[in-house]
C-alpha cells in the first residue's frame, strides 16, 4: 500500500510539473498587447507637433484660451473634434511588439525618410530643452514605435486618418469655417445682426426667440424705423455665416496695414448665448477674392470673391419679395 501511495504521489507531482511547464511555455507564446502612448498622470497636452522627414517640415498646434491653433496657418483655429480624434487615436492605440532590430525599420516604413512623428507637449514647450515632450509616437506602415525606444509594434488603428486636410494647401486639423471657435455651448443662432458700411449705410436685423415650431420672426431696423423681414432671408444670411469657409489664412498682424481697421463693411453678430462676434470685410479684389478679419478669434482669412455680395447685402434684400432670396443656396445645404 505504501508503495502504491508513493507511486501516486510521484505521479501527481510529475503531472503538476508538466502542467506548470506547459503553462509557462504557452504564456511566452501569447501575444503581449501594449498601450503605445501613456501620458504622465495629471499631465495636460498643451501642444502637438507633427514632424515628417524633410527639414523644417514640422507642423505645430498650440492650445490657447480653450482653442487649438495652427502655427503654419497663421494662428487659424483648429477643429476640436479632429484634434481630440488624433489624441484619442494615439493614446488608445494598442499593439504587439514584433521586432527590436533597427535594420528592419525601413521594411516597416520607419526609416527617417518615411516616418511621421507625432509628439505631445506640455505647457513649457518653449522653455525646456526637451520641449516638454510628454509622449511621442513614430508612425510607419501599419506599425509604430515610441519615440526614443527600439521596439516596433503592430498597431490597431492609424492616427493619420485624423490628419486629412480640410482644404488643399492647408495644414491638417484647421477649421476653415468663417466663425470657427465662435460656437460656444448653447449656441442656437443669432438674435441681432448689424451691418455698418464704410460709406455710412447702416442697418440691423433683430429677432426674438421662436415660439414652438414656428420659424423666428425678424425685424429690419433702418434709421430707427422697424419693418418685418421675410422670414427665410435672415435665416439664409445666418446660414451663410455658419456654413461658409475660408480659402486660406494670413497673419492677423497685417490687418491694420491692409485697411481692415476701417473696413468696407463691419458686421456684428450677437449670438443667442455668448459674446458678440465682430468681423471686418474688405471689398472684392481684382483677383476675385476678399479679406475677412474675425476680431473675436483674431483670425485673418482670404475668401472667394463670390461670397462678398452675399455677405454684404442691401437692406432691401431682406424685405423685397419681388427679389429671389439671395441666400437660397445656403438654406439648401
Amino acid at each position: 500500500m505504501k508503495a502504491l501511495l508513493l507511486a501516486s504521489a510521484l505521479f501527481l507531482g510529475l503531472c503538476l510539473l508538466v502542467e506548470r511547464f506547459v503553462h509557462a511555455h504557452a504564456s511566452t507564446l501569447e501575444p503581449r498587447i501594449e498601450k503605445l502612448v501613456t501620458l504622465p498622470p495629471g499631465a495636460s497636452v498643451a501642444a502637438i507637433s507633427l514632424a515628417g522627414s524633410a527639414p523644417g517640415s514640422e507642423l505645430l498646434y498650440v492650445r490657447a484660451k480653450g482653442l487649438w491653433r495652427s502655427r503654419e496657418a497663421s494662428g487659424a483655429v483648429c477643429d476640436d473634434k479632429q484634434v481630440e480624434a488624433l489624441i484619442a487615436a494615439c493614446t488608445q492605440a494598442r499593439g504587439e511588439e514584433f521586432t527590436r532590430d533597427p535594420a528592419r525599420e525601413a521594411r516597416y516604413g520607419l526609416a527617417p525618410s518615411e516616418r511621421l512623428t507625432i509628439s505631445f507637449h506640455g505647457a513649457k514647450l518653449l522653455e525646456r530643452d526637451d520641449r516638454d515632450r510628454l509622449a511621442g509616437l513614430e508612425l510607419g506602415r501599419l506599425c509604430a514605435r515610441r519615440v526614443g525606444e527600439p521596439a516596433i509594434f503592430s498597431i490597431d488603428r492609424d492616427p493619420r486618418a485624423a490628419l486629412t486636410p480640410s482644404a488643399p494647401g492647408l495644414p491638417p486639423l484647421v477649421d476653415t469655417r468663417l466663425l470657427a471657435g465662435c460656437f460656444g455651448p448653447g449656441f442656437a443662432g443669432f438674435r441681432r445682426i448689424a451691418l455698418d458700411y464704410k460709406d455710412g449705410r447702416s442697418f440691423a436685423l433683430e429677432t426674438q426667440p421662436a415660439v414652438g415650431d414656428a420659424p423666428p420672426e425678424w425685424t429690419l431696423v433702418v434709421g430707427g424705423e422697424h419693418q418685418s423681414a421675410i422670414t427665410w432671408r435672415p435665416g439664409g444670411y445666418t446660414s451663410l455665416w455658419i456654413r461658409a469657409r475660408a480659402k486660406s489664412f494670413e497673419n492677423p498682424k497685417q490687418a491694420a496695414a491692409l485697411g481692415l481697421e476701417q473696413p468696407f463693411l463691419r458686421i456684428t453678430l450677437l449670438p443667442t448665448v455668448g459674446e458678440a462676434i465682430e468681423l471686418c470685410l474688405s471689398e472684392r479684389s481684382p483677383a476675385n477674392e476678399a479679406l475677412l478679419w474675425n476680431r473675436r478669434t483674431n483670425v485673418l482669412m482670404r475668401i472667394e470673391g463670390e461670397l462678398v455680395p452675399d455677405l454684404a447685402p442691401e437692406a432691401s434684400a431682406f424685405t423685397d419679395s419681388a427679389r429671389v432670396n439671395p441666400w437660397e443656396r445656403w438654406l439648401m445645404r
